[in-house]
């Protein structure tokens, strides 16, 4: 429907903000109204957004970072069919707090599911995957299955996590950049659905 979804941080107050807008041909129109998320919140600082579109479920969804909730990793779906965002409620992802500097979020088109990387930030600080399903109706996010360690990085400095969705080869594929000890690697691959 060429509608479009805007995320950011505030920087005055630690507000997540949403805004929509269209696209037509070379021209981007945004709507009047800017959001805070989550909705109805007293306490935001929130940060690290990244938002990846569902198509199955015709829905963005949004991951962050929630400072006022112990730093814990939550996400939640957004409907742009008009100018007022109809949100879903939030669902938190991670059960420890997330540290790094960012989130990674990308949706896997064969398996019609979002999957979001982090680092923990407690304990060993395993780098961490989740597959994440949205209802379209209402757009409840659910666990498309079990937290999964993706690699052996404990106590490494990691930076930087990504993914995006490789449609040659129908899997997520991931990057990231860490420090051991001084010494500074970028690694990459692929996710597999399990």
């Amino acid at each position: 429907n060429n509608r479009l979804l805007f995320s950011w941080r505030e920087g005055s107050n630690g507000k997540g903000k949403l805004l929509t807008g269209t696209v037509s041909g070379t021209t981007i129109t945004v709507d009047s109204t800017i959001y805070n998320f989550p909705a109805n919140g007293s306490n935001f600082n929130v940060d690290k957004i990244e938002i990846t579109y569902d198509k199955k479920a015709n829905r963005h969804i949004v991951a962050f970072r929630y400072g006022s909730e112990s730093n814990k990793g939550n996400v939640f779906s957004v409907s742009t069919a008009s100018a007022t965002p109809s949100s879903g409620s939030l669902f938190e992802f991670t059960t420890g707090s997330l540290s790094g500097n960012t989130i990674g979020l990308a949706y896997d088109e064969s398996n019609e599911y979002s999957v979001v990387a982090w680092r923990e930030g407690s304990g060993n600080q395993y780098a961490k995957t989740r597959a994440l399903s949205c209802a379209a109706s209402g757009g409840a996010i659910t666990a498309a299955g079990a937290t999964k360690q993706w690699n052996n990085l404990a106590s490494y400095d990691m930076w930087y996590i990504d993914l995006d969705y490789e449609p040659l080869v129908g899997r997520v594929v991931f990057g990231y950049h860490f420090n051991n000890s001084g010494t500074y690697y970028s690694m990459g691959g692929f996710l597999t659905k399990d």
